[in-house]
C-alpha cells in the first residue's frame, strides 16, 4: 500500500522517516475496497464508524454537498503523483462527513482505518518529528476553513508547508514523543464545528 499512500505529503514523509511504522500501518490499517457504480461510500452528516481515510486508486466518484457543490474525482490508476484522497480529517480528529461520495463507475479504494492507524503510531517513539504536531496543525488548517470545510483534500501546498515546519524543528517535536505509549487518539486535537462562525 505504500506506493498508493506515498501520493499524500504526510505519508510520503512518514514512509521516508519511519518505514518500520509504515510497514505495520500497511499490514494492519490499510485495505482495498471495491465499490460498484451507484454505491454510496459515505453520506453528508455521517459520523463514520470506524473512521477511514480514502485513496481513490481507480474509477470515478462524485462528491456532493447539501449546498449543491459537486466534484468529480478520478482514480490515480496507481500513479502516486496523481493520488486523490478523501476524508483525511478522520485520521486526526473526530470527523463528520461534510458531503456524500458516490461511485459513478466501478471503483477501487484504498482505505486507512483511522483507529488502527492511531493505535499503531502510538506504539512507537518518534525522534525525528511527532505526527501529533502534524495533526494539530492540520486541524488548525481545517478550523480556518470554517464553512468551506469538506472531505476533499486540503491543498497539497498547505500540507507540504506544515510538514516543512516539522522537519525544521525536530528538537521541539521530540519533546512530544509518544514514548509513554498513550493512544494517539487520546492526544489528538479537536475540530471545532463552527469555530470561525
Amino acid at each position: 500500500y505504500s506506493p498508493i499512500l506515498a501520493g499524500h505529503p504526510f505519508f510520503s514523509l512518514y514512509i521516508e522517516d519511519f518505514p518500520h511504522v509504515m510497514r505495520k500501518v500497511c499490514h494492519r490499517s490499510a485495505s482495498m475496497h471495491l465499490v460498484s457504480a451507484g454505491d454510496v461510500v459515505f453520506s453528508a452528516g455521517e459520523m463514520p464508524n470506524p473512521p477511514k481515510m480514502y485513496f481513490v486508486t481507480s474509477g470515478i466518484l462524485e462528491y456532493f454537498t447539501t449546498h449543491g457543490r459537486r466534484d468529480t474525482i478520478h482514480g490515480s490508476n496507481g500513479h502516486a503523483s496523481e493520488s486523490t484522497w478523501l476524508a483525511e480529517a478522520a485520521l486526526w480528529t473526530r470527523w463528520t462527513h461534510r458531503g456524500g461520495l458516490k461511485a459513478r463507475s466501478d471503483t477501487r479504494l484504498c482505505e486507512v482505518d483511522a483507529q488502527s492507524f492511531q493505535h499503531i503510531v502510538g506504539e512507537f517513539d518518534h525522534v525525528a518529528w511527532d505526527p501529533r504536531l502534524y495533526a494539530t496543525r492540520f486541524v488548525g488548517l481545517i478550523n480556518e476553513l470554517g464553512p468551506c470545510i469538506s472531505d476533499l483534500p486540503v491543498p497539497t501546498t498547505a500540507l507540504e508547508e506544515v510538514l516543512g515546519t516539522l522537519r525544521r524543528s525536530p528538537r521541539m517535536s521530540s519533546r512530544l514523543s509518544l514514548s509513554s505509549k498513550k493512544s494517539l487518539a487520546s492526544l489528538l486535537p479537536i475540530y471545532e464545528e463552527g469555530a470561525d462562525d
